[in-house]
């Protein structure tokens, strides 16, 4: 999405978070390049799943299989629509779904 043009709604999202970053310490091309991937990819989310979304999305590294890590979404799947989740994770580009511990073993972890 290098490039991509944030709507003025995200544009001003993107400012409020990029003053986050500095206050946790990131550096000024830190937080301005991590402001404007996060709401570079909010947005996206916002066109296919909707701003209630893509508002909360959260941001961070997600663990692979291997142990490695990627930065990317974790998005609640109860928040879209069942009748529009295999559409939405087509179109978002979805890699893996967690579920929760509970789901995976009974009585938890």
């Amino acid at each position: 999405m290098t490039g991509a043009n944030l709507t003025p709604f995200w544009d001003r999202w993107r400012r409020k978070r990029r003053t986050k970053y500095l206050r946790a310490g990131a550096t000024a091309s830190q937080a301005e390049s991590g402001s404007r991937l996060e709401a570079q990819g909010r947005q996206r989310i916002e066109k296919t799943a909707g701003r209630r979304v893509a508002l909360a999305a959260e941001f961070g590294l997600i663990p692979g299989r291997d142990g490695s890590e990627t930065l990317g979404f974790w998005i609640d799947p109860a928040l879209i629509d069942p009748t529009e989740r295999d559409a939405a994770y087509r179109a978002l580009g979805v890699h893996a779904v967690a579920l929760p511990t509970s789901l995976l073993c009974p009585g938890g972890a």
